[in-house]
């Protein structure tokens, strides 16, 4: 059994080889650490797309920030999250139910930026928006690495 975001995981053989329920790939090596990383880049990149979105909008819209959108997007977080269970099981594909677990984050961290530049003009907005987008775009494309990098920590880790 592998912990993945607090959630056991048992591994299934699949015409690809093993992979676990939720569809992160596992590899012979450390398939616990392998699955961690994929969830983590997986989430994060989604956290960071939704509060994307939610910063862009308004900026789209022609509207700057306030602390009025900071508490919107604070409400649709809580009610993700109270909600969260009921989202999990709309979903019939398992590779989506990591996301819709923690969905809740993304409008968490847009409220943090609506909050922080309360006084953002709308093209400012929309430039936050992008910053964010990116920072989840850029954990995305860094998977390689941290595969690599958390290969050779399993590595190095077994040799000593």
């Amino acid at each position: 059994m592998s912990s993945v975001g607090g959630k056991y995981l048992r591994i299934a053989e699949t015409s690809r080889g093993p992979r676990t329920e939720t569809g992160f790939a596992s590899t012979e090596q450390d398939p616990g650490m392998n699955d961690r990383i994929e969830w983590v880049t997986r989430v994060g990149t989604s956290v960071s797309l939704v509060a994307c979105a939610l910063l862009l909008a308004p900026g789209f819209a022609g509207v700057g920030s306030s602390l009025g959108f900071a508490a919107v997007a604070l409400g649709l977080a809580i009610l993700t999250f109270v909600y969260r269970d009921r989202l999990v099981a709309l979903s019939d594909t398992s590779w989506v139910r990591p996301h819709l677990e923690i969905a809740w984050v993304g409008p968490l961290v847009a409220a943090a930026v609506f909050a922080l530049y309360r006084d953002a003009a709308p093209a400012e907005l929309q430039t936050l928006g992008a910053v964010v987008g990116l920072i989840g775009m850029f954990n995305y494309l860094l998977r390689p690495l941290y595969f690599f990098v958390g290969g050779l920590l399993t590595r190095l880790n077994r040799a000593l």
